[in-house]
């Protein structure tokens, strides 16, 4: 369905501008979200139910109640809605997202739905703590925003602030972090390596997006994200329809999601 749907939306909804509104719409069955029917997130979300739903699914069977859910790249919050629902009032969802407008969407999807289990931060997951240049997404595409060009720019440029995970932690210590979702279109590896002592005492799971789309605008190799936590004892997992981690080598072609866990869990 979502092939067919991809394919239905470059040829046909993008191309006439056919839904370019806002609206608010009904999502996993007990929250709201506010939507912009031309952007590509956003439609999947209103005609299928989801965006990513392996990756939702696998965030459901994985997330328990008082959990720690860590959002890298968090956009409108359509991962994040969720984890919040998962873990429930004794967990936390921690989100960043540096994008001011994306900022501003997540913020109102999360009062949307009166969830206080959530923390939002206007700030960029680094290798250290400095600023950077960040190519703003298309309304089209907006969750394309990247440090390095890309084919769904805006032409407007945002200086944000970015940090270490680790750093982060340090100054707002948490009990246990049980996932990190990782989209952070090419910069995926940065982050990484400005986590070291948050993988080694908190040992997560993490989610990535791992598209040769977005690394071919880069210097970046998928074997290097690959190998970068394999050498911190991970193993690497496709999911499947169900939100079951499975071979990797099974991975559906136009999936780019992948799941590492630690071997110790």
């Amino acid at each position: 369905m979502q092939k067919h749907y991809h394919g239905f939306s470059k040829k046909i909804l993008n191309k006439y501008n056919i839904f370019n509104k806002i609206t608010i719409a009904q999502y996993d069955k007990t929250l709201r979200i506010k939507l912009n029917i031309g952007d590509h997130i956003d439609s999947q979300i209103f005609f299928l139910g989801y965006y990513d739903k392996r990756g939702i699914s696998f965030i459901k069977n994985l997330l328990k109640k008082g959990d720690t859910f860590i959002d890298i790249g968090a956009n409108i919050g359509c991962y994040s809605l969720i984890a919040s629902k998962e873990v429930q009032e004794t967990g936390k969802v921690i989100c960043f997202e540096a994008i001011n407008d994306t900022y501003k969407k997540l913020n109102y999807n999360i009062e949307l739905n009166q969830l206080n289990n959530i923390s939002t931060n206007n700030i960029a997951i680094y290798n250290c703590n400095t600023q950077i240049k960040l190519y703003a997404a298309n309304d089209r595409n907006s969750g394309m925003s990247s440090i390095y060009q890309h084919d769904s720019q805006s032409g407007n440029t945002e200086i944000c602030n970015a940090i270490t995970l680790d750093y982060y932690i340090k100054n707002n210590p948490l009990k246990r972090i049980n996932l990190i979702k990782l989209d952070i279109e090419g910069a995926e590896i940065y982050a990484l390596e400005g986590m070291n002592e948050t993988i080694e005492k908190y040992k997560p799971s993490f989610i990535i997006e791992l598209s040769d789309d977005v690394l071919k605008n880069t210097k970046i190799q998928k074997s290097q994200i690959i190998n970068f936590l394999k050498n911190k004892s991970y193993e690497m997992y496709a999911i499947d329809n169900n939100g079951e981690l499975t071979n990797a080598e099974k991975l559906n072609y136009n999936y780019k999601n992948f799941v590492f866990k630690h071997k110790s869990l």
